[in-house]
């Protein structure tokens, strides 16, 4: 039975293969082999576009082995150690480092900034069998990491790349660097939609055990530094604040903008609407003038002028007639025109308005995971204080009869509990720090969102009333 399902996935992986090896020539740019190394290259492959930046990769082979060059076009800067985790469409996470200090190029005036990561072979086999889903940008310097989720089409694309790319490496011909401790799947992670708990757990003060008794030069200095804390989150709450309240006013700068821009094409294009109609009312009266004067002259003249008024009249009705009938037919096919480019327009904000949404569940998931990568940071801490504290009231504990009296005995766990206390403030106080930062870059997602769907509807209701207003005319 195993081996009838593994010839089965065998069949399954050499019919996909070949499906994607008609087309491999659109992915391969370079296939060499100089001085014994197969040099292999395949075109960029676009994996996320966001609003004006986006990021690219495209897979080669070198004397350092298998790579992937990674191109971030107006987007963040790689610096050497940082990471790119992939993840598949079954939650694998993989992480790969970049090698180099990267390097910083102009595209149209646009800054592309270029660097390197290290991959294998398995690296390559795994991209080939699988569909990349989510890509998380990891900066090692600022420990802060995006993330960005890869639509279909571009998943469908990086694979079928990165089978042509497999097919066409000659393994014995380059030096593969095996990476190891790069897959992350089997690690622990911290959920983030479980609930969270703020402090230190009760059942742990309750358990302590008391310590032999200190000066208050320790308690001073713990205070001092619960002090410091408080200072420093303060600062830096503050800070994130300020940052939120300049992207808000920014955010807000814009609609107004976009507001006055929409008001004034609508008030340009009322301006065109009187102008035509004063224009259409001149022609009117010019005419109507003109008429009154011919009337005027055929009835001073005789009856056979009379005649040859009337068939005059009848040519210039004639005339009238034909050219009304092209006016409704260029009025028509200019209506058609601007429904047309209505259409076209809403079409586009809405393709905006959905780049804007996964923009926005990206920039949410980024805060969360980040907040909670902080928050275990300050509860592993948290519990290493404890543990310490209570490894040295256990030692402590340890002394003679004669030198524990009861009123040190007193003393020591009034200075224990102190401990516990002020370090379960601080962890406390650094918590809410880390919630405060996940609420405000909720707050400014949130106010890109709705700025983002304002400005459809702006757009939209502009390239609609622009519409009505080109009918109405035509009419």
């Amino acid at each position: 039975m195993k081996l009838k399902n593994y010839l089965l996935l065998l069949l399954v992986s050499l019919s996909l293969g070949q499906t994607y090896a008609q087309n491999c020539s659109s992915f391969i740019a370079d296939d060499r082999v100089i001085g014994g190394t197969h040099l292999l290259k395949t075109h960029p492959q676009t994996l996320v576009v966001r609003g004006n930046y986006s990021y690219s990769i495209e897979l080669l082979t070198d004397d350092k082995g298998v790579l992937g060059k990674m191109y971030s076009k107006a987007g963040v800067d790689f610096n050497q150690g940082d990471e790119i985790i992939f993840m598949d469409d079954k939650s694998t996470r993989k992480a790969y480092r970049f090698i180099e200090m990267g390097e910083m190029k102009a595209e149209s005036g646009t800054p592309v900034h270029v660097n390197l990561l290290q991959l294998d072979v398995a690296a390559v086999d795994w991209f080939s069998n699988t569909n990349i889903v989510t890509i998380y940008i990891k900066n090692n310097i600022s420990n802060e990491m995006r993330k960005f989720t890869v639509n279909a089409s571009r998943q469908s694309s990086f694979r079928a790349s990165s089978v042509c790319f497999g097919q066409n490496l000659e393994v014995d011909k380059i030096n593969d660097v095996v990476l190891v401790g790069n897959d992350l799947s089997s690690r622990a992670k911290i959920s983030s939609t479980g609930p969270r708990t703020e402090g230190v757990s009760s059942t742990q003060s309750s358990s302590a055990q008391p310590a032999k008794p200190t000066t208050d030069q320790e308690l001073e200095d713990l205070n001092a530094e619960l002090a410091q804390t408080k200072e420093a989150v303060r600062a830096e709450i503050k800070a994130e604040q300020d940052k939120a309240d300049g992207i808000k006013r920014k955010i807000q700068e814009e609609i107004a903008l976009a507001r006055e821009q929409g008001e004034a094409k609508k008030a340009e294009y009322a301006q065109e609407v009187l102008a035509s109609r004063q224009k259409s009312q001149e022609q009117i009266e010019k005419n109507r003038a003109e008429v009154e004067g011919l009337i005027k002259d055929a009835r001073s003249k005789a009856s056979t002028e009379i005649e040859k008024i009337n068939a005059t009249v009848a040519e210039a009705k004639q005339n009238a007639a034909e050219e009304i009938q092209a006016a409704h037919v260029k009025a028509a096919e200019e209506v058609a025109a601007a429904r047309e480019n209505a259409a076209s327009e809403i079409k586009k904000v809405k393709e905006n308005l959905e780049l804007a949404k996964i923009e926005y569940a990206d920039e949410i998931a980024t805060a969360r995971e980040n907040s909670e990568r902080e928050l275990g940071e300050i509860r592993a801490e948290t519990a290493k204080m404890i543990a310490d504290a209570r490894e040295k009231a256990k030692t402590e504990q340890n002394a003679t009869a004669e030198e524990v009296v009861e009123v040190k005995k007193t003393a020591s766990e009034q200075i224990l509990q102190t401990r516990e206390e002020t370090a379960a403030e601080i962890a406390r106080i650094r918590e809410n720090a880390v919630l405060e930062k996940e609420k405000l870059a909720f707050e400014i997602a949130e106010s890109r969102r709705k700025a983002a769907e304002e400005k459809a509807m702006l757009q939209e209701t502009s390239s609609s009333e622009l519409a009505e207003i080109r009918e109405n005319v035509a009419k």
